[in-house]
């Protein structure tokens, strides 16, 4: 009788720690539910919507832009795309050149590659030809709820007379049989497609921007006004030699739209400076050689041209002002 009794015990001990332990889990679970449930519910996640448009089409961030019409004088032509940030998070906008094509010939269509960079494209859209193809965007940086967007614009021009004749003559020619051309191949053949004189397609890209190291200061807007001291390369408070106030430029060194116009005091010009575009000159006193005063004969050109490395006189020299280390400057 007492071994049942003790047995009895036994096994009602047991089951005693089986519900405690039980009841000890069920109330971590709890708990553990509990802060998960709080932690969900605390996180802000920030909404990310990014629109862009052209005119009233919205289009996706891979874009072709074409300009048809192409000769000497004509009106500056534009697309504009605006890009709207709609969400939560701060957006920094860029973007590269997928492939470029001028008229048809195949030595100036463009795509990027291992020696070919997209701003190598863009600047020889640029400055290689007698029209010019000027890419932009008036802001980089988007600030959640600014209301504010960014303009990103391509745009091409040809002065009636670019001080260049001759090549206006020879792009005037080609950009005219090349559309005679392509009109031909489509009254031969009406399912071919015109191709316009001009068709660039580039990568719109709006990503979030996060203060760090590696990122754009979101302080430095194109066009807006800042206090920098030129000898900390750094921003600074207070006006004085070497804290100077100055505009923001972009990367194709332009004062944007937003800037243009106001006017600065003398009293706010600390220091002026002279923009000298890149040239090459005709050698006539070389190899410690001397000579007479005279007029000294230059060419401007593009930091796309080879480089003139003449030593002798009559020979043109690329001056080496614009080279800086293994930079070449424009």
């Amino acid at each position: 009788m007492k071994r049942r009794y003790k047995t009895y015990i036994k096994i009602n001990f047991i089951s005693l720690i089986l519900v405690v332990l039980s009841f000890i889990s069920i109330t971590m679970a709890w708990f553990a539910y509990s802060g998960l449930s709080k932690v969900a519910t605390e996180i802000n996640v920030k909404a990310w919507n990014i629109e862009m448009k052209k005119g009233e089409e919205k289009v996706s961030n891979t874009v072709a832009i074409s300009f048809s019409d192409l000769y000497p004088g004509m009106e500056t032509k534009s697309e504009i795309i605006k890009i709207s940030n709609l969400g939560d998070s701060d957006v920094i906008i860029n973007y590269d050149i997928v492939t470029a094509r001028i008229l048809g010939d195949n030595s100036d269509n463009y795509s990027p590659s291992k020696t070919i960079t997209s701003e190598y494209i863009e600047d020889a859209l640029s400055h290689s030809y007698p029209f010019k193809i000027n890419i932009s965007v008036n802001k980089k940086h988007i600030i959640a709820g600014s209301k504010e967007d960014a303009l990103f614009e391509v745009s091409v021009s040809w002065p009636l007379d670019s001080d260049n004749d001759a090549l206006d003559s020879l792009w005037g020619n080609k950009a005219y049989e090349f559309q005679n051309s392509e009109i031909s191949k489509h009254n031969a053949n009406s399912s071919y497609q015109i191709r316009p004189s001009i068709q660039i397609i580039l990568n719109l890209n709006a990503m979030q921007y996060v203060n760090g190291d590696n990122e754009e200061d979101i302080n430095f807007e194109p066009g807006s006004m800042v206090l920098f001291d030129i000898i900390m390369n750094k921003k600074c408070t207070t006006l004085s030699n070497n804290c100077l106030k100055t505009y923001v430029i972009d990367s194709n060194n332009k004062v944007l739209a937003s800037a243009v116009g106001k006017t600065i005091s003398m009293d706010e010009i600390m220091q002026m400076y002279v923009y000298i575009p890149r040239y090459k000159y005709q050698l006539f006193n070389a190899e410690d050689g001397t000579s007479i005063e005279q007029a000294i004969n230059i060419t401007f050109e593009s930091k796309t041209t080879a480089k003139s490395t003449g030593s002798r006189n009559g020979e043109w020299l690329t001056h080496p002002a614009f080279t800086f280390g293994d930079k070449e400057l424009a």
